[in-house]
């Protein structure tokens, strides 16, 4: 067995062991995602891709080949990981989705024998695409309300700063994490203050909504806040090459943990919801078995 750190040469060698979605952000040069290869024989049969955030490391995608399970490869990854965790004084989180009875909840006993403290949850999910979404803000006028809307590069130093820190109150995150190629967000500042805000993440084809927040004083600016995190995005999609020209192929995520989430979402969007089974675990320092 032997395992390497991949590199924009050799990840498309082990593009068999990773998501297409991460394969396709390694190969956009994402600055926050490292990927391990690991080998039998000479033969790549496995991968592991982590990310690095400020406040943990998070474990994206395990898979070893299923012609070579059950021989401690998928261990050797992990412990690698481990490994380079090792001083940072950070934990490493696993989140993964599956919808009931599939066979990725098989995963959660292998974690477990490593170390890592498991829960499950089950939530409804909002699953749409960004062509509707643009259609529903579209019909309710919202696009002509997002004057105030920024990205978030148009902020000054001075509001960065002052929502990093509110961020770093709220979440634990900091807004470096969304300040990259494969994250970003919108955000609307009055008198150094925010008012509102939207950060996702964009993995390969499919965005995930991290955060949306409204000052309960501005609920009005809800619906301009999300049209303009989907102009962002249609901007930053248009003319990838490694990215579909059709809208539709543009997944967008939502979690839909509280009631005034998947009331927002049937009313704006009267789209079908989906059940799917959160796995959520953390890895500490010293931790691994």
């Amino acid at each position: 067995m032997g395992i390497e750190l991949l590199n924009q040469t050799t990840y498309a060698k082990w593009a068999q062991d990773l998501p297409e979605e991460i394969f396709i952000e390694l190969m956009r040069g994402s600055r926050r995602a490292h990927a391990i290869g690991v080998t039998c024989q000479d033969q790549p049969c496995g991968a592991a891709c982590w990310e690095e955030q400020d406040t943990a490391w998070v474990l994206r995608s395990i898979y070893v080949l299923p012609a070579y399970r059950r021989q401690g490869l998928g261990r050797g990854l992990l412990a690698y990981i481990a490994k380079q965790m090792s001083g940072e004084r950070r934990c490493l989180t696993v989140s993964y989705e599956c919808e009931p009875g599939r066979d990725n909840l098989a995963l959660m006993p292998f974690l477990k024998s490593c170390g890592f403290q498991m829960e499950v949850m089950e939530i409804p999910l909002g699953i749409t695409d960004l062509e509707t979404v643009q259609f529903a803000l579209q019909e309710r006028g919202a696009y002509k309300k997002m004057g105030a809307m920024r990205p978030l590069d148009e902020l000054t130093t001075r509001e960065k700063h002052i929502f990093n820190e509110w961020l770093i109150d709220k979440t634990g995150e900091h807004l470096s994490r969304y300040l990259v190629s494969d994250a970003g967000g919108c955000a609307v500042m009055r008198d150094g203050e925010l008012c509102s805000a939207v950060l996702y993440s964009i993995y390969g084809t499919r965005v995930r909504l991290d955060y949306c927040w409204v000052n309960g004083e501005y609920k009005q600016l809800f619906l301009p806040l999300l049209a303009g995190a989907a102009d962002e995005l249609d901007r930053r999609f248009a003319g990838d090459p490694a990215l579909p020209a059709d809208q539709t192929g543009i997944k967008i995520e939502m979690i839909l943990s509280t009631e005034q989430a998947i009331q927002v979402y049937t009313r704006l969007l009267d789209s079908d919801m989906e059940q799917t089974i959160l796995c959520m675990g953390e890895l500490g320092e010293n931790d691994y078995v």
